[in-house]
C-alpha cells in the first residue's frame, strides 16, 4: 500500500512527503526506538511495516487514518511553534532562547512527562479536529478508528487521580461523551476549545498550560509527589509525537523562506539527549552513556546531512514535464548528462541534472556486524583474494641485494669458489609485484524497491532483512577482501525523482583509501526513491575515464527495472527507459569500460537481457546468496 499512500500524502501535504517504514527511523538510532507505531519526523511519515487482524480494506483504512493524522501535523504547522518566555530576553547569549521553541516551553514544566502527555493530547486533537473539518469524508474511517480506540483504553477506576484526569481528557479527543464534574469538566472544556478552526500549535500550548494547572494545582485538593506520575498509554493511531526532535530535524521552509528553526549546535544536542523524555536509548549491551553518545553522533549527522541543500529543493515536481529544456549545472557537486530518446533517436542535450553528495556516515557498527555474522565467508572471500595477489607476484633472482639469500646461487658461488674461480656476488632474490592496473566502480540501486522484505520475510516493520541489508553486507564482505589487491575502487549508490534531482551517492571514491569513514558510510545506505539509471551510469563512467588504470569496470547491481517520473512520455516510460540505459552502458564500453549488471529482479529478467544485450550479466535468483555471489563475481571477472 505504500506507492498509494505516498501520493495520498502528498496530495494533503501539497508537497513532497515520503512515507517508509518505522524500522527505518529506529535504525536512524536518533530517539525513536518503536517500529510498530506511526510517527513524523518532520520531512518523512513513518507508518508501521505491517498491520495484522484486519481484512485488506479494514487495513488500508486503518493505514490511511495513521497517514493523514501525521500529515496533518505538518499541514496545520505542529512543529512550527513559536514560544519565547518573557523571563528569558531572547537575544541573551546562551539563553534558553538558543533551544528549540519546544525545549523552551517544555523546561518551563517542573513535570515535563505530565506537560507532554497534555500537549500530546491537545494537539492530537486539535489536528483530528482540523482534519474532519477540512476532510468530511474520512469521518466513517476516523469514526471506526477512535471507537476502537476508546475500546483499548484502561480503565478509570484503576488509575490514581492525576492518570485518571489525563485519561479523561484522551477520552475526550476521542469522542467519548460523558458527564464530568469539577476540575475534569474543566480539563474537558479546555481541550475542547481547541476545535475552533483557527486554532494554532500555539493554542494547544496554551492549553496545555492550563490544563496542567489543573491536574498538579487543582486536582480537588488531592497531594501527590511531584514524581508520581505515569505517561498515559498512547493513541494507537495518533502514534508517537516527538514535537522537540521533529521542529530540529524538518527544516520546514516558513513563508518567508527562512527555516522555522536553527540547527543546534553540539552543547544544545548534548542537552537534549541527556534530558529530553522525547530521545529514547534502545536498550543493548553497550554502556548507557555509551549509547547515548552513539545517539549524539547520529543526531549530528542527521543534522549535517538534512542542513546541506535539498535536491530539487527549489523544483515543483509536477512542472518538470512542462519545461523539458536543456538544464545547467548549478553549483558545486551537480553535473549535467545527455539522455538518449530512442523514439526520436537523438540525445536529448543537457537533459538530468545530477547531484553528487557523500553519503552520511553515523556509526551504525553494520560493518563489524556483518563481518561478526559472515566470519566465516568472510575469511574463505579472504583467502580467494590472497590467491589472486599471490598470482601477481614474481620472483627476481640473482641480485646483489634483496629480501633473502638466492639458495641456487649460493650454491652455484660455492661451487665457484671450491673450484678456485671467482664467484658471482649477486646471490640474493626480491620479490616484484607485476602491476595489477584495475579500477571498479560498484553503482549501488538506492530506489525505495529495496525496502522491500527478503522473500519469506514479509514484516518489514518487524527488523526483518530487506534487499538493501543484503546488498550492503554483499559490499561490506567484498570491500573488506578488496584491501588485498590494491585496486582502485569506487563504492556508490543513486536514485532520485525527476531529470532534475539524480541523486548520487558516494560512499567510496575510486582514489580515497579504505577507512572506518567508508564503512561508516556503507553501513549508512539506506533506500530512496525512483530509479534513473541512465544519469547513474554515465557519471561513474565518467569518474573511470579520469582513472589511469588500464581494466576498468562497471559493477551496476539493482533490484529492478529502471524508472521514474518522466523518463519517457505517457505510455512508453518502460521502453524509453531500458533504452536509455542501454545508451549509457554501450557509451561506457565505447570508453573502454566493462559493464556487468548484478539484478536480484527475478520476473525482470526479459527486460535485462534486451537491455544488456550483447554485454554481461547475471540474475541472482535467491537474492540471500547475494553476499557471496558478488565477491566471487568481482574475483572471476576482474582477476
Amino acid at each position: 500500500m505504500r506507492a498509494v499512500l505516498s501520493g495520498y500524502c502528498r496530495a494533503l501535504a501539497g508537497r513532497r512527503l515520503d512515507v517508509a517504514p518505522c524500522a527505518r527511523l529506529v535504525r536512524k538510532n536518533i530517539g525513536w526506538v518503536r517500529d510498530d507505531v506511526p510517527t513524523s519526523d518532520g520531512t518523512t511519515i513513518y507508518l508501521p511495516g505491517s498491520i495484522h487482524g484486519q481484512d485488506e480494506q479494514e487495513c488500508f483504512s486503518t493505514y490511511k487514518v495513521m497517514a493523514t493524522h501525521q500529515v496533518g501535523h505538518t499541514e496545520w504547522r505542529t512543529f512550527d511553534l513559536v514560544y519565547d518566555p518573557p523571563s528569558q530576553p531572547s537575544g541573551e547569549p546562551g539563553s534558553v532562547a538558543d533551544r528549540s521553541a519546544f525545549t523552551r516551553f517544555f523546561t518551563r514544566f517542573p513535570l515535563q512527562i505530565l506537560a507532554r502527555d497534555i500537549f500530546a493530547v491537545a494537539e492530537g486533537y486539535r489536528v483530528d479536529s482540523r482534519i474532519l473539518a477540512g476532510y468530511p469524508g474520512l469521518g466513517p474511517c476516523y469514526e471506526r478508528i477512535q471507537h476502537s480506540s476508546l475500546g483499548e483504553r484502561p480503565a478509570l477506576a484503576t488509575l490514581p487521580p492525576r492518570e485518571a484526569i489525563v485519561e479523561t481528557i484522551v477520552r475526550a479527543s476521542l469522542g467519548e461523551e460523558a458527564a464530568h464534574a469539577g476540575v475534569t469538566a474543566e480539563a474537558v472544556r479546555l481541550l475542547r476549545d481547541l476545535r475552533h478552526p483557527e486554532a494554532t500549535v500555539e493554542a494547544a500550548a496554551r492549553a496545555t498550560m492550563r490544563i496542567y494547572a489543573v491536574v498538579v494545582d487543582r486536582a480537588d485538593g488531592v497531594s501527590e509527589d511531584q514524581g508520581a506520575y505515569h505517561p498515559a498509554a498512547r493513541v494507537a493511531y495518533r502514534g508517537e509525537l516527538k514535537p522537540e526532535l521533529a521542529q530540529i530535524l524538518s527544516r520546514t521552509a516558513d513563508a518567508s523562506g527562512s527555516r522555522a528553526c536553527s540547527s543546534p549546535g553540539r552543547a544544545s544536542l548534548e542537552e537534549l539527549v541527556q534530558g529530553s523524555p522525547e530521545v529514547e536509548i534502545a536498550p543493548g549491551e553497550t554502556p548507557e552513556p555509551l549509547r547515548r553518545r552513539e545517539v549524539l553522533d547520529a543526531l549530528e549527522a542527521e543534522l549535517a546531512e538534512s542542513a546541506a541543500p535539498s535536491p530539487g529543493e527549489d523544483m515543483d515536481p509536477d512542472e518538470d514535464d512542462a519545461d523539458d529544456g536543456p538544464l545547467e549545472a548549478t553549483g558545486p557537486g551537480t553535473f549535467v548528462y545527455d539522455e538518449w530518446d530512442a523514439g526520436q533517436e537523438r540525445y536529448r542535450e543537457r537533459h538530468c541534472l545530477v547531484r553528487e553528495r557523500p553519503a552520511p556516515a553515523r556509526d551504525t557498527h553494520f560493518f563489524e556486524e556483518t563481518l561478526r555474522r559472515h566470519g566465516t565467508l568472510a575469511r574463505s572471500i579472504r583467502r580467494q583474494f590472497e590467491a589472486i595477489a599471490a598470482q601477481t607476484d614474481r620472483r627476481q633472482q640473482r641480485l646483489e641485494d634483496g629480501e633473502d639469500y638466492d639458495l641456487d646461487a649460493a650454491v652455484d658461488a660455492l661451487v665457484e669458489r671450491r673450484g678456485g674461480r671467482s664467484p658471482s656476488d649477486k646471490l640474493f632474490w626480491r620479490r616484484s609485484k607485476r602491476e595489477r592496473s584495475v579500477a571498479v566502480a560498484l553503482l549501488l540501486d538506492l530506489s525505495a524497491s529495496t525496502a522491500n522484505p527478503v522473500a519469506g520475510q514479509e514484516n518489514v516493520g518487524t527488523g526483518t532483512q530487506r534487499i538493501i541489508d543484503l546488498e550492503k553486507e554483499a559490499l561490506v564482505l567484498l570491500v573488506h577482501a578488496l584491501g588485498l589487491l590494491g585496486d582502485a575502487c569506487g563504492v556508490y549508490g543513486f536514485s532520485g525523482y525527476t531529470r532534475r534531482n539524480a541523486e548520487f551517492y558516494v560512499m567510496k571514491d575510486l582514489d580515497e583509501p579504505l577507512s572506518r569513514e567508508v564503512y561508516r558510510r556503507i553501513g549508512c545506505i539506506e533506500p530512496r526513491s525512483a530509479t534513473r539509471m541512465g544519469p547513474a551510469i554515465r557519471h561513474t563512467a565518467a569518474k573511470l575515464g579520469e582513472c589511469p588504470a588500464r581494466s576498468k569496470y562497471l559493477f551496476l547491481i539493482s533490484d529492478g527495472r529502471p524508472q521514474d517520473r518522466g523518463y519517457g512520455g505517457p505510455g512508453e516510460s518502460r521502453q524509453y527507459a531500458a533504452q536509455d540505459t542501454r545508451a549509457a552502458l554501450l557509451s561506457a564500453r565505447r570508453q573502454g569500460i566493462t559493464p556487468f549488471c548484478l539484478t536480484v529482479d527475478k520476473e525482470g529478467q526479459a527486460d535485462l537481457a534486451a537491455m544488456m544485450r550483447d554485454m554481461s550479466y547475471e540474475v541472482l535468483w535467491d537474492i540471500q546468496m547475494l553476499p557471496r555471489r558478488l565477491p566471487e563475481l568481482y574475483r572471476l571477472l576482474t582477476g
